[in-house]
């Protein structure tokens, strides 16, 4: 790793360990935002392109992919939750689904590799810090310009591929035309899945497709090949999805220190919306229970059936499933006492 271009001298022994681990299930990327002076998804993406062997498939020039790499990493804003430390996060989750989790190499050929790595870089591009509903209502030029359809990943998307078209970051301008627009209709189609209005329609589709609500339809772990193309890029949005929600199934220490960045950022949304009067988002009041108070309904409502849906289809992601229970038992824990010690003092009144 110490021969590869994109860095301009050894690789600090610290960032080889992390970067060794980025197969884990279990990863804490702010130890490599750390050690990489806050350039975990510039690291981490540029070393996933190099460990593939994609450079040399697709005759990249490694100096242009590290600069796009860098400048996609500079646009990330410094929101608490949606950052570059986030996208790096979600390209090692995607990493490790697909490589673990058994959607490598039926559902995954060197340019769909290609694809899904360079969705999960740029899929919060841009990001404001702020919700589609909030641009919506407040009228925002980008819920304008997108017609109030998913303003967010619409931008990120748009922006991302705008970058691609200059000269000094375009590094897969050598590519055919085909293969340029079938990587970029692939991206589209993942990052568009990340909006969380798409969350139950796609889900939806997920289940009917494999059938999972019959009785005993499980699909053996076996068959790794794709139903058709359509059911190839469904899986494909269902991995992205899960990995945007990764931090669910990290370590309870890194899981609880992302749900109260999250939480900090949506309290920032509600001082904004209570500056421009605004009405207040649910969980949005500082001033009230945030989504700390709440995360037993997530996983319920949320995590749990994603992530059930997704491992019995790709039964080698079980392990996120394993992992993301533990942390629910931790928030139902949580709740519990929380309610035992007020139904304690409502009765001692």
């Amino acid at each position: 790793m110490s021969q590869c271009p994109f860095f301009n001298s050894r690789v600090p022994l610290q960032v080889e360990r992390l970067l060794s681990s980025a197969n884990n299930w279990q990863f804490d990327v702010f130890k490599l935002a750390d050690a990489t002076q806050d350039h975990a998804l510039s690291t981490l993406a540029f070393f996933l392109f190099h460990q593939a062997d994609l450079i040399r498939k697709f005759d990249i020039k490694p100096h242009l992919l590290a600069r796009f790499i860098r400048r996609v990493e500079d646009g990330y804003r410094p929101n608490p939750y949606h950052s570059k430390i986030h996208a790096a996060d979600v390209l090692q989750s995607l990493h490790v689904i697909i490589h673990r989790g058994g959607l490598s190499p039926g559902y995954v050929d060197p340019l769909t590799l290609m694809a899904c790595y360079l969705a999960a870089v740029v899929h919060d591009y841009e990001h404001g810090g702020v919700t589609n509903d909030y641009l919506i209502n407040s009228s925002d030029l980008l819920a304008l310009r997108y017609n109030d359809r998913a303003p967010l990943e619409n931008h990120h998307l748009a922006a991302a591929f705008t970058l691609l078209k200059k000269p000094e970051y375009a590094f897969m301008s050598h590519l055919p035309k085909a293969d340029t627009d079938r990587l970029r209709k692939m991206v589209i189609e993942l990052v568009l899945a990340t909006d969380m209005k798409q969350h139950f329609a796609i889900l939806s589709h997920f289940t009917t497709v494999h059938r999972l609500g019959a009785a005993n339809s499980v699909t053996p772990s076996h068959i790794v090949i794709p139903l058709d193309e359509n059911e190839r890029i469904l899986s494909l949005q269902m991995a992205l999805k899960c990995s945007d929600l990764g931090h669910v199934s990290a370590s309870l220490p890194v899981h609880c220190r992302w749900v109260q960045l999250l939480e900090e950022e949506f309290f920032r949304q509600g001082d904004m919306e209570k500056l421009h009067s605004l009405p207040v988002s649910p969980l949005f009041d500082r001033c009230k229970p945030g989504i700390t108070k709440s995360q037993v309904g997530f996983f319920d409502i949320v995590v749990i059936p994603l992530l059930n849906c997704f491992s019995r289809v790709f039964s080698n992601t079980k392990p996120l499933l394993t992992y993301t229970m533990r942390n629910y038992k931790y928030w139902a824990d949580l709740q519990k006492m929380e309610q035992a010690v007020g139904n304690g003092n409502t009765s001692g009144k």
